[in-house]
């Protein structure tokens, strides 16, 4: 029996769209979050920065960009759950859509492997179902024997009737 292996499927141009199209989102709204803050006063002692936050959306925003523009599948999942979980602030609720489309395009299953799954699995069960099966005097099918069943062990002392 052969192995089935995991074949990379790279994205669809829809893919491709749909993650742009989100990317770009993502890119407004990380700057809608941070530009305003530029001017604000922070704190001492806390090393937030705005523009560094900023900085971080945008690179992470770009690496996935990149990702999806090469159709990697698995990097540009990765990468867009990366910006899911990236300089949000308390507005994390803003980032559901990259979650969403990272997870989506993570885990999707790849379509020729499915099929040989299915395939193989209907090729068992016809080979199940062609097997000769006995059939007792009702005409119902008897049940298979079962592995775990020992015989009585026959004995080897003569029996009294034979002398």
């Amino acid at each position: 029996m052969h192995r089935l292996r995991a074949v990379k499927t790279p994205l669809s141009k829809t893919e491709q769209k749909v993650g742009f199209a989100i990317l770009l989102y993502a890119l407004i709204a990380i700057s809608a979050l941070w530009i305003p803050k530029f001017g604000e006063h922070v704190a001492k002692g806390v090393k937030s920065d705005p523009k560094l936050y900023l900085v971080e959306g945008v690179a992470l925003i770009i690496i996935a960009a990149l990702s999806i523009w090469r159709k990697n599948r698995i990097l540009a999942g990765g990468f867009t759950i990366l910006v899911a979980f990236g300089p949000w602030g308390s507005l994390i609720v803003f980032a559901l859509p990259m979650l969403a489309f990272g997870s989506f395009t993570l885990f999707k299953k790849d379509p020729e492997v499915m099929k040989r799954r299915r395939e193989e699995i209907a090729r068992k069960r016809q080979e199940k179902a062609n097997k000769p099966s006995a059939a007792g005097p009702d005409g119902r099918s008897l049940p298979q024997a079962s592995k775990r069943y020992t015989p009585p062990a026959k004995s080897n002392s003569r029996s009294r009737t034979k002398k």
